[in-house]
């Protein structure tokens, strides 16, 4: 044993006299100058690329060099492609001079940074120059790949940076460091990765981290046989955090992960996330490559009971500008009742339950089927969606018979309505998103909502869409009164016409003006702002409607009729001073007084009433002999029909039979202007305190708030009293001058 070991000391000072010697003459046939200008030489002309070195070193414990540059192709004066602070090379001795075979000890890379441009055509800007000696000889013999050994690789402080010229994408890799020992090109060794991430494309940024412990085989320097076993893999994303474990080669892996953090950052992706137990979510993959295609043969991701989705098919050209999927999918959710508060809902939905399956090419997502339940609504869809065309849809939906109230829970936007009762709806929404089409049928059934203030209750029937066309027929009570009404509407469903049509037939009860038009100004002063206001602002889109509707009974603090019947045709509405068409109304026997308050806030019923107004305003300022008030009135029926041209009202016939007088109306209305230019005849009745055998005639012209009134005194003439009176002074005077005559001349 002591000879042994005598022995062994002998060879060991053997073995470091001949390293030193072999050193000492190294160092003297290369001394630090010339190995820098040797290694620039070399690395440049096997590079195709200008390279500067700083310093050049080399000793008992390996070759150091300090401050490496290389540029990118041709020169630098195209930029610098790669940086390095420090590499250094250690080799081992012994295995060198005992056995000729090459074995490294350490290998270290310090400082350095790396650009790296994927062009327009595809190639990398470290595909260019010439290419390294190494790689022309083709691949490692089986001798040279079994003698290739490491004993210790450190990258540090590293940073790479990449930009895609073709799609905008840049990346940036910070703090790069990597650590593996016992490196081999046959059989695994131990390997750990980590550096910091931050990505940006098409106007999205994300931040993040990987962190990669576990085995590498490198499969003797061939792609095709490098073998990772991550365990684990973690990819930290703005504070989720992505676990991968598993087995993933060039041509096949699977791998089982998991994805946890804090459930609020799912809410920078979605609100409503943040209220989904969705965290954590486990998940496996089993996927193979063939060719340039990426085989999905199972992908599942769950969490818990609430979440079941899978995935399976393949994704074609996976190294190509743009991959083309084709995947099916199954997914099952179950979702319980959820945190109002936290989803911004005045009350917590019903529990979600749905299952769907389908699929996507890249190009169209096919709904093959979508069943959902929550609560008592039911809920069956299918169709497909084509992200990247606006994107354009074309989906068909249907529901049970269903409680509106449901909606409201599900809906908040449809909370303050409070719906009650049943419907049921068949849905068909295609187009894009820009241009969308909605077409479908609605069945309602003892409905009741609230809307401004106003309850429309026991609401029974269908409604329909077709392309821009909505036909309804409804019956039902508003506000106390019951009405038929069949609608016909066009233009309001997106894309939204520049005029709409509406078309209106029907009949009411007792309908009750004073709950369904909007509230009497406070003053004239305020009618007159709320005036102005509308001619300054018209609406930006009118309305294009037509119609006929009829009343038993007419019911407003102002007015009180019987038998009322409306009809129009008309363009323009929402501008008075566009207004085009006809207009019809007439009432039976009733009352009323300052209709002002019933035409406030409804340009069709100002428009209507505009005459009476006139007649109303001008009897309570001009203060008139002969023309009586009409500040409160009873009558036995009034009429009224108009001819509207650019805002213009033509009278045709205007006509009121009431105890103050009988007053008929011809002329015009200026309703954009608020002017007038009427005649007026009229006689007065029991109630006007005076009698008269034939109408009086009155013009009125002006402001409508204030005409300039005037009488004719013809028509005053002409009255049978008048006349009388003339006739008898006449005679009287005729008396009186024959008296005079005969007493001169006697």
């Amino acid at each position: 044993m002591k000879k042994l070991l005598v022995v062994s000391l002998g060879a060991a000072a053997v073995l470091a006299l001949l390293t030193g010697a072999g050193l000492l003459v190294l160092r003297r046939a290369l001394p630090p100058e010339k190995l820098r200008a040797l290694a620039v030489e070399k690395a440049s002309a096997a590079l195709g690329r200008e390279v500067r070195l700083a310093g050049a070193a080399i000793g008992l414990r390996g070759a150091e060099l300090t401050g490496l540059e290389v540029s990118e192709v041709p020169s630098f004066k195209a930029g610098v492609a790669l940086k390095a602070g420090t590499i250094v090379l250690r080799p081992r001795w012994a295995p060198l001079l005992l056995h000729r075979r090459l074995e490294v000890g350490e290998v270290r890379l310090s400082d350095w940074s790396v650009e790296v441009r994927r062009r327009r055509d595809g190639r990398l800007n470290l595909q260019d120059g010439k290419p390294a000696a190494a790689s022309a000889a083709g691949a490692k013999s089986p001798s040279a790949a079994a003698s290739f050994y490491v004993g210790a690789l450190r990258l540090e402080r590293g940073s790479v940076r990449y930009a895609d010229e073709s799609s905008g994408l840049k990346a940036a890799f910070k703090d790069v460091r990597l650590k593996a020992d016992g490196v081999r090109l046959e059989g695994a060794f131990p390997l750990a990765l980590a550096f910091g991430f931050d990505v940006s494309s098409s106007g999205k940024r994300w931040t993040g981290a990987l962190d990669l412990r576990g085995r590498l085989d490198a499969g003797g320097g061939e792609s095709a046989r490098m073998v990772l076993e991550p365990d684990p893999l973690v990819v930290s994303l703005s504070g989720l955090e992505l676990e991968l474990r598993g087995r993933a080669a060039l041509d096949r892996a699977k791998l089982a992960l998991r994805l946890k953090g804090d459930a609020r950052e799912l809410a920078k992706l979605s609100p409503a996330l943040a209220a989904l137990p969705l965290l954590p979510l486990e998940g496996s993959a089993a996927a193979a490559r063939k060719g340039d295609d990426l085989l999905v043969e199972s992908m599942k991701l769950s969490s818990g009971k609430l979440l079941d989705l899978s995935l399976s098919g393949a994704v074609r050209g996976v190294s190509s500008a743009k991959p083309a999927p084709d995947l099916s999918f199954q997914l099952r959710l179950d979702l319980p009742a959820l945190d109002a508060k936290a989803l911004g809902l005045p009350a917590a939905p019903p529990p979600l339950q749905a299952k769907a399956s389908g699929r996507f090419d890249g190009r169209v997502l096919t709904l093959s089927s979508l069943s959902a339940s929550a609560g008592l609504l039911e809920l069956k869809a299918s169709g497909t969606v084509r992200p990247d065309e606006g994107p354009a849809f074309d989906l068909s939906a249907e529901t049970n018979e269903f409680d509106l109230a449901a909606l409201a829970k599900l809906v908040p936007q449809a909370a303050p309505y409070a719906p009650a009762g049943k419907a049921r709806m068949k849905l068909r929404l295609a187009g894009t998103k820009a241009a969308p089409r909605v077409s479908g049928e609605a069945r309602l059934a003892g409905v009741c909502v609230r809307a401004s203030g106003r309850a429309l209750s026991a609401l029974d029937g269908t409604a329909s869409a077709e392309g821009d066309l909505v036909r309804a027929r409804l019956k039902g009570v508003v506000e106390g009164s019951d009405f038929e009404l069949s609608a016909q509407a066009r233009g309001f469903l997106p894309p939204a016409a520049k005029e709409p049509e509406l078309k209106l037939e029907g009949s009411f009860g007792t309908l009750d003006l004073g709950k369904l038009l909007p509230p009497k100004p406070a003053g004239e002063a305020a009618e007159k702002k709320e005036t102005a206001s509308a001619r300054r602002t018209p609406a930006t889109t009118l309305l294009k409607t037509s119609g006929k509707l009829s009343v038993e009974r007419i019911k407003h603090p102002n007015l009180e009729a019987a038998r009322g019947e409306l009809s129009w045709n008309l363009s323009g509405v929402g501008d008075n001073s566009r207004l085009d068409g006809a207009m019809r109304w007439s009432v039976g026997e009733g009352r009323f007084e300052d209709l002002r308050a019933l035409a406030a806030g409804s340009p069709l019923a100002r428009a209507a009433l505009t005459p009476l107004l006139a007649l109303q305003r001008i009897s309570a300022l001009a203060k008139v002999p002969l023309l009586p008030s009409f500040d409160r009135v009873r009558f036995t029926g009034a009429v009224g029909d108009y001819a509207l041209k650019g805002g213009v009202a033509k009278v045709r016939e205007s006509r009121l039979d009431a105890d103050a007088a009988l007053a008929t109306m011809t002329g015009s209305v200026d309703l954009g202007r608020e002017t007038v230019d009427l005649k007026i005849n009229a006689k007065p009745g029991p109630a006007a305190g005076m009698k008269l055998s034939a109408p009086v005639t009155f013009t009125a012209k002006g402001p409508l708030a204030d005409p300039k009134v005037s009488i004719d005194a013809a028509s005053v003439l002409k009255q049978p009293e008048v006349q009388k009176a003339v006739d008898q002074g006449r005679r009287a005077l005729e008396d009186a001058g024959q008296k005079l005559l005969k007493g001169l001349f006697r």
